[in-house]
């Protein structure tokens, strides 16, 4: 699931020396983006399928959610496949980024085309961390079903505390 981000989209963004510990280029990376035609004007700026936002909530770059989240990127937006980034983040484990993207407002409950919620992501990768986190925004998800019918605690790999918390 986590494979890094292109070099290329660091720095179409301006955020490769920053991140980096260097300085930025000339510009702020808002200017960067939209010179480079990387992101859209600020009023569409979203977390877009296969756009930045998803590239970094997946991969765990929280500097660059930060970044788009401040530019005013809209967080719930979804893929072709119904995923958000909180999706994105919760299935591959990045407690951080998901707790920054439930602090810009992340629904927590919106499903995906097969009925998964961001619980059922990190229930199927044994993230408890990432479970107890999204429980406490929404002990509501623990009830939810997928299209097949599976609550997240029917997704757990093998048993142990984690199916316990998900089943209570």
């Amino acid at each position: 699931c986590c494979v890094p981000v292109p070099c290329m989209v660091l720095k179409c963004h301006g955020l490769d020396g920053g991140l980096n510990g260097g300085s930025q280029t000339a510009g702020s990376p808002r200017n960067l983006f939209c010179e480079l035609g990387c992101v859209p004007p600020q009023s569409q700026l979203h977390f877009s399928v296969l756009g930045p936002g998803h590239y970094a909530s997946r991969n765990g770059h929280g500097a660059i959610c930060q970044f788009l989240l401040q530019s005013g990127a809209r967080c719930n937006a979804q893929t072709h496949g119904g995923a958000t980034a909180l999706h994105r983040a919760s299935y591959c484990g990045h407690v951080d980024v998901a707790r920054l993207l439930l602090a810009y407002g992340a629904d927590p409950g919106i499903a995906d085309d097969d009925g998964m919620t961001s619980l059922h992501k990190a229930a199927v990768g044994g993230h408890r961390e990432l479970c107890e986190l999204l429980l406490q925004h929404s002990p509501v998800l623990k009830s939810i079903q997928d299209r097949r019918a599976r609550r997240a605690c029917d997704l757990v790999p093998g048993s142990g505390t984690l199916r316990d918390l998900l089943e209570t």
